[in-house]
Formats: C-alpha cells, structure tokens, sequence
C-alpha cells in the first residue's frame, strides 16, 4: 500500500505541468506495456527451458523500457520549454505595444513567428481599405506578389473573409493555393491566421514551414493567433497615439494661429501706412532724385507685407467653405513660398500653368496645404539626386483641370506606389514633422470632388497627378474700356480708425477719387454722426476699443448704402455671417493704393443706384 500511494503521487505530479504531453506519455505506456508482459512470460519460459532466446528477451525488455524512458523525457523537456515560450511572446508582446511606428510591429512579429513554430518563413499582409486588397508589409524575404485582392483566390484572402486561422497540412494539394507559387518557393506546409483586435481583423499572417509536410499543434496555432491579435492591438494603440498627436498638433496651431493673429492686427496698420505714404511720395516727389529711394521704401514694404499675409494663411488658415478658387494662383503662392529654399539646395522649380486660369470650387486653404505638402515631398526626393528639377503643371482638359507635380529623385518601387496613400505608411525622417502625410492630402483632396494618383519609374522619376472638377474658366482681364465709369463728385464718405496714419492714407486716395470725406477716431464719434449726417460709404476698423466694427455696421446698416471691413485678421464666423448681404466688402491690411482703386471700382456702380432705405 505505501508503495501504492507513492506512485499515485507521481501520477499527479506528472498530470499537473502539461496534459497534452501526459496523454501523451500514458499512450505510449500503454502500448509498451502490453509487450513488456509477454516478454516477461517468454523469458520465463526460457529460463525453465534453459533456451538460448533468453538473451533476446531481455534486450527485448530492455528496449522496451527505453521506448518509455524516451517518452517520459520528451515530455519533461516540453514542459520545460514552456517558460522560454512564456518569456519570449512576453518580451515581443511589450515591444510591440511600444513601438514607435509600424515598421517595427511588422518587423517584430516576422521575425519572431518562425522561431517559436518552427516554421522557415513568415509574412504580414494588412487590409488597404482604399484598394480593398491586402498589402504586404512585412516578410522574411520578398513576397511573390506586393498586394493580393480580396477576390483571388489565395490562403490570406480566404483566412480574411471567413475571420478564422486557417491550416494546410500539405500545400501541394490544396485547391485554394496557386500551384505554380507552391512550386516555385517549395512550400510544404502553411497557417494562415487573421489580425483581429475589438472584432475588426486588420490583415493576415501567411507562415510557411518549406522543410516538411506537417499539422502545426494546438500550442502552436494558438501561439500564433494570440501574437496575430497582439500584433492588431499594436497597431490599434499605434494609431490612437498617432491621433492624439495630431490632436495636441492642431490645438498647439491654433494656439500659435491666435498669437499670430494679434501681432498681424499690430504690425499690419504701420505696414499699411508706411505703403501708403510711399505712395503719395511718390505721386508728388517721384520724378525727382528721391525716386529710387522711394520706391525701395515702397517694395520692401509690399515685401514685408506679402510675408506677413502668407504667416497668416498658413499658420492660421481660413475656413470660408467652398469658393471658387483659382489653381494657378495658389500653385504660384505656394512656389514663392518655397523658391528661396529650393535655389539654396540647388534645386530648380518649373512652372508650366495653363494660360486661362482653371478654377474649381474648394477650401482655398485645404488646396494650400495640399500643394505644399507635395512641393516639399518632391524636394525631400531630391536630395541624393544629381539633376534636381521639379516641374509643375495645370492642363485643362474637357471639364477637368489636371495638376502634376514631377522630380528628377530615384522613383518608388511598386511595392511603396501601392502603400503610399496607406495611413499607416512612413516615408519621413525620424523627428522630421513638415507638411501632412499624403494620407491626409488624399482625403482632403477627395472631399473637393478631386482623385489623386502616383506614376514613378524606379530610379528616374515620380509625378504626382492631382484630378478636379473644373467649375469654370476665368475670363481674360477687361480693357480700361469695361471699367466702370466713376461716380459723380457728390458722394460722402466716413473713415473710421485709431491710427492716424490710415486716415491720412484713405483720405488722400478717396478725396483722389472726388469723396468728401470724414476721417474719426472711436465708434462713439463715428455713431454720433452717422446719426446727424447722411453717408454713402463707411469705412471701419474691425477692431477698435470699446465698440468694435462689426457693432457699428448693425447699427447703422440700414442707413448706409456700402459698408467696408478694415481688418488684419482672418475671416472669423461673425463676420462671414455679416457678408451674407450684399452691400459690405472686406479691405485687408495693409493695403495699397491698387487695392483700394479695385475696392472702389467694384462698389461704386451700387453707390450709383436708388439711396438706401
């Protein structure tokens, strides 16, 4: 009995650690045991015989014995592997979850699959919800193709469809598995397993064992699927980070589009005065020696002023909505931009623009963002390159306006045409955060009704073609002829701003133009006498202390025929909702002499019709 009870205490030691292995074990017992027992009988017989077939049957016993000591040892050594399996899924697991960009995901789990399932090969193919097809991203050597469709037939289309792991023990005979790629990588054994994470499967891992034909077990399917799921959480985590990110990003713009948007409304009234006054000077003293000087002054105060509008759209851009927009003047804002970066790198910029101007209805801005993005992604490109040219073209053709931007870099692969409008694909430099990604150009581009496409020969060239809706074509500029006549010299103005020198400005240019003009300092004054004085045209700071413009204008619309913003800021929600009627205009600022005739040329035929009510 006590040697009883200690063997049952072995048994349930050895039951504990592994089942599987110990079912195992019992099995191959029970097939030994039977043979062990005959032998014994026949070495007995042999005894009493004194038969020379002893001797073989206790080798035979003892080899027996040795089949089952083998058995226990296999079982022992699988359960000691257990905690290597345990710490190396551990270790990829957190360095997956703290990955910095998806390379490494990708990179983590190829590399680690093989060695832990005894496989030789291993690939990630993840969904391209664009393409609707699975991209490979990631592999131990290249893949036969670098997208698969959902339709084909093939082991990772079908392991996606049915979001289930998927083996076949012998690749040769598979009906769903192209033969000839069997062949030709000598594939014997693959398992396909699906990359879910919160019920969405995000791609498929293909592992291929090419040394033998085999049936991958239970610990090793489910090692698999359990790293596949931890490779779509990665991924998952990866892109909420990404988007928080981008979050902290357009909160910390707006932040710096607010500090901007102060100093702008600071620096653009003495801009203003400074060109004006250049102006008149050189209306009154140009013809003399102090012409050159003059007209430096007044260059370099149009240059300043430029600067100062482009700091403004790009760091704080307006969102009027869908307007009409002309593509070759935003192309040639965005070239200025980055003309002097280019011409330092050595690089030249082409413009080739149609000659009538195609315009399109969209967000001004959002076209801004978009060019310029491609702009610098073509300079990045040619930094290695030897001829360093980017050409640029607009081609209207039927309805539509196509926009390519080209280089002279190395090209792409086919493999990076097809990921390169992925969300998840990286072409930056580490620490490099210019421009948006071209995931982001794609979809602002598709919210105008507009496609984008890449076209690359590998070591040559690269174009990218931007496709819109053309909603119409702009006109050739009028002669002097179709100008406007002038108003007659009976029409009364009231200029209203805190700085001196912009009513000086506005006095000279509109008394030009035969006003008679009335130049205040406060809202308070100017409200005062638009009650006792009639006005044909008002123009108002929009931010001024105490009662600002946009107050002024409600109260005295009904008894003004046109009313003028003065402004150094964007548009804000208010004021585009004032410019729903049709008597107001927006004058930027600063402003030239040009822009104030333009202003005037395009209100004066109102001022010349019945009086407001």
């Amino acid at each position: 009995m006590p040697e009883t009870g200690g063997a049952r205490k072995t048994d349930r030691n050895i039951l504990v650690p592994n089942c599987i292995c110990t079912r195992r074990a019992w099995a191959l017992l029970a097939v030994a045991a039977p043979a062990m027992g005959n032998l014994r009988q026949e070495a007995s017989a042999s005894a009493s015989t004194g038969d020379g077939t002893l001797f073989a049957a206790l080798a035979a016993v003892a080899a027996a014995g040795l089949v089952a000591a083998a058995g226990f040892w296999r079982m022992r050594r699988g359960n000691g592997s257990q905690p290597h399996l345990s710490r190396s899924l551990y270790a990829v697991a957190e360095g997956m979850i703290s990955a910095e960009e998806p390379a490494e995901i990708y990179r983590r789990i190829v590399q680690t699959l093989p060695a832990l399932l005894g496989a030789t090969h291993c690939y990630l193919l993840l969904y391209n919800r664009l393409t609707k097809q699975l991209d490979v991203l990631a592999g131990t050597d290249a893949f036969p193709a670098p997208a698969l469709p959902l339709d084909a037939v093939s082991g990772p289309a079908t392991c996606f469809k049915n979001r289930a792991l998927l083996q076949v023990p012998d690749a040769r005979n598979c009906p769903f598995l192209d033969a000839k790629i069997v062949r030709r990588l000598g594939q014997r054994s693959l398992l396909f397993v699906p990359m879910a994470s919160d019920g969405e499967v995000f791609g498929v891992l293909e592992i291929d064992d090419r040394r033998r034909r085999r049936s991958f077990s239970e610990e090793q399917r489910a090692c698999a699927q359990h790293l596949a799921n931890l490779g779509a959480l990665a991924m998952k985590l990866y892109e909420q980070r990404s988007m928080r990110e981008q979050l902290y990003k357009t909160e910390k713009m707006a932040a710096v589009g607010e500090l901007i948007s102060g100093v702008a409304h600071e620096l653009r009234n003495p801009l203003a005065s400074l060109t004006g006054l250049a102006e008149l000077a050189l209306a009154r003293y140009g013809s003399g020696s102090l012409e050159p000087d003059l007209r430096a002054i007044h260059a370099e105060a149009q240059h300043a002023t430029t600067i100062l509008q482009r700091l403004i759209s790009f760091a704080r851009p307006q969102r009027t909505g869908a307007q009409l927009v002309d593509v070759n003047a935003v192309l040639r804002a965005v070239v200025g931009i980055r003309q002097e970066k280019c011409e330092a790198r050595g690089i030249r910029l082409r413009l080739q623009l149609s000659p009538a101007p195609p315009m399109i209805a969209g967000d001004q801005a959002h076209l801004e963002q978009v060019f310029l993005n491609l702009l610098i992604n073509a300079e990045r490109a040619l930094e290695e390159a030897r001829e360093k040219l980017i050409t640029i073209r607009t081609t209207i053709l039927a309805k539509r306006v196509l926009i390519s931007i080209s280089d002279t870099g190395p090209g792409l692969s086919p493999e990076m045409q097809n990921r390169i409008f992925n969300s998840s694909f990286e072409s930056r430099k580490p620490n490099d955060t210019a421009g948006l990604g071209l995931a982001v150009c794609q979809s602002l581009i598709e919210g105008h009704g507009g496609s984008i496409r890449v076209n690359s020969t590998p070591g040559q060239s690269t174009t990218f073609e931007i496709e819109y809706m053309l909603a119409g074509v702009a006109s050739e500029p009028a002669g002097e002829a179709g100008h406007a006549a002038r108003p007659p010299g009976n029409l009364t103005a009231l200029v209203i701003d805190e700085d001196p020198k912009v009513q000086d400005s506005l006095l000279s240019l509109l008394s030009d133009r035969k006003y008679r003009v009335i130049t205040v300092s406060s809202a308070e004054e100017a409200l005062d006498l638009a009650e006792r004085a009639h006005f044909d045209l008002v123009l108002c700071d929009v931010r001024m202390r105490g009662i600002s413009g946009i107050e002024v204008y409600r109260r005295v619309r009904g008894r003004i025929r046109s009313f003028v913003f003065l402004t150094a800021d964007s548009f804000s929600a208010e004021m585009k909702e004032m410019f729903s009627e049709q008597n107001q205009a927006v004058l930027p600022k600063p402003f030239t002499a040009a822009d104030v005739e333009k202003l005037l040329e395009d209100i004066e035929p109102k001022l010349a019709g019945a009086p407001a009510a």
